[in-house]
C-alpha cells in the first residue's frame, strides 16, 4: 500500500514549452509514476522543453 500512497508532481493548467517551472503551476497526485514531490527544490525554476496539458504528470524529460 506504500506504493499507492506516493505521489508525483503534476501540471495545474496548461503551460507552453519555454516556460519556468514555479510552485503555483504545479500539485501532488497519485500515482507516483513522475517526479516525486520530495524533489520540488530541483524542479522549481527548470524550464519545460515542450507543451504540457493539465494533468500532465511531470517526468524528467519534460525539463531541460
Amino acid at each position: 500500500s506504500r506504493i499507492n500512497a506516493r505521489r508525483s508532481l503534476v501540471i495545474k493548467s496548461d503551460i507552453e514549452a519555454g516556460t519556468v517551472i514555479s510552485e503555483d503551476i504545479l500539485t501532488f497526485k497519485r500515482p507516483a509514476s513522475g517526479i516525486s514531490p520530495k524533489n520540488l527544490e530541483k524542479v522549481i525554476g527548470r524550464v519545460v522543453n515542450k507543451r504540457l496539458k493539465f494533468d500532465h504528470i511531470l517526468t524528467w524529460g519534460d525539463l531541460k
